[in-house]
């Protein structure tokens, strides 16, 4: 994950760029995308593989219970 600031996009919201993917995400997405990578690498205790992160960002574009719903899959795992 290799986040870089790109501006306001057309429908203006702050817009990042994970260079490592070459895709778009805006600011409330990025707080969701951020937060999973960062807990499933630890979890893991690994870095994820581009595959992983392109399904992360993905499901960072949903709702926070559906984003909340994922996570406790792997907390769960965890213990």
């Amino acid at each position: 994950m290799n986040l870089k600031y790109q501006g306001v996009n057309s429908r203006g919201r702050r817009e990042w760029l994970d260079t490592d993917l070459n895709q778009a995400v805006e600011e409330w997405q990025k707080e969701h995308y951020e937060t999973c990578v960062t807990e499933l690498e630890e979890m893991l205790n690994r870095k994820l593989s581009k595959n992983e992160l392109q399904h992360i960002l993905w499901l960072s574009g949903w709702d926070k219970s559906t984003i909340d719903t994922f996570r406790g899959l792997f907390i769960d795992l965890k213990e």
